[in-house]
């Protein structure tokens, strides 16, 4: 299933006014939310097991050759209006048996230590949509499973926003400021 999930982060929070017209407000006009205060007042999550609905597709591709495994990973930004900051693509690579890792190609940089190698691509963007990293290790083609991605983003991946800020109570504007964080809670290919 897919869709936008709300969690209340405020026990006063109208849930039904929130479910039906998208209004955020407090159960009681007469007990506004703090003035001059940072407070959260509704979280949401976005799920879905639709490969569609990824902003970064990533392939794994390990061929097992005599000296190990040849593996090609690849990302490719699906939605070219996004910005994704600081990738990490991390791999299990082991490289137990005196047998080391060679990396071939990597658009991007990387570190490999205690049993995994982490491709890192600090933005993904239009000028930077799709990427490569090709290495050879030792295992076979299931060894280099499961592979994990993470990042973060400025705007929200699904359109949802403050549309305005009224005074408790009243149809007055109010002036108000947004802070937007996106990050990926678990993304892994296995």
């Amino acid at each position: 299933s897919s869709g936008i999930n709300a969690e209340y982060g405020h026990p006063n929070i109208d849930k039904q006014a929130f479910l039906e017209a998208g209004i955020v407000r407090m159960k009681q006009a007469g007990r506004p939310f703090p003035l001059n205060t940072n407070v959260g007042v509704l979280k949401w999550r976005f799920q879905s097991n639709d490969s569609k609905d990824l902003p970064l597709v990533i392939n794994c591709w390990p061929s097992e050759s005599g000296r190990g495994c040849d593996v090609n990973i690849e990302y490719e930004l699906q939605d070219t209006s996004l910005e994704l900051y600081n990738v990490i693509i991390s791999i299990p690579v082991s490289t137990q048996g005196g047998v080391g890792l060679t990396v071939a190609q990597c658009d991007g940089s990387y570190d490999h230590s205690h049993g995994v190698l982490q491709w890192t691509v600090p933005l993904v963007d239009r000028s930077n949509s799709s990427g490569t990293l090709e290495f050879t290790a030792p295992g076979s083609a299931d060894s280099f499973y499961p592979v994990g991605v993470s990042f973060n983003m400025n705007s929200p991946f699904c359109d949802i926003r403050v549309s305005g800020v009224n005074a408790a109570g009243s149809d007055q504007s109010v002036p108000y400021t947004t802070e937007c964080t996106a990050f990926t809670e678990q993304y892994s290919i296995e």
